[in-house]
């Protein structure tokens, strides 16, 4: 069997959810970077309504549109690249998703004081000697 027989049948049997490894590779990216996408689009949407109003009172001297047609499609075809969409799902909303998720039990902090010990113990200074007595 040729590669590229076989990449065509993978890809024949990821579309048809034949393949749990093509499930697991590339539907869940698939969705992750969905549900990603349209939640950044919305933010900076919201976003740029209110600096928009504020340009419109004034009270900023520049607006400059960045959420754009051209962005929204461009996030819309990279959902559906196959390893692409793996990339994303993985680098850019896996890293936020476990910022959120570890500093939502504070997990970080309790890590760091439960190791807060120095590897290498503090002398104390001849100063602090003195100062005691």
């Amino acid at each position: 069997m040729s590669i590229v027989h076989w990449c065509v049948q993978f890809c024949a049997d990821t579309v048809q959810f034949k393949s749990l490894f093509g499930f697991a590779l590339y539907w869940i990216p698939v969705a992750v970077c969905a549900i990603g996408f349209t939640l950044r689009t919305l933010k900076n949407c919201s976003k740029e309504v209110a600096l928009r109003k504020q340009y419109e009172e004034g009270m900023i001297n520049y607006y400059y549109p960045e959420e754009t047609i051209g962005i929204i499609t461009g996030r819309f075809i990279v959902i559906f690249l196959p390893i692409v969409n793996l990339g994303i799902a993985v680098c850019d909303f896996g890293a936020d998703f476990m910022n959120n998720f570890f500093n939502f039990f504070n997990f970080f902090s309790w890590i760091g004081r439960v190791f807060d010990q120095p590897l290498v113990p503090k002398r104390e200074r001849a100063c602090d000697k003195e100062k005691r007595k």
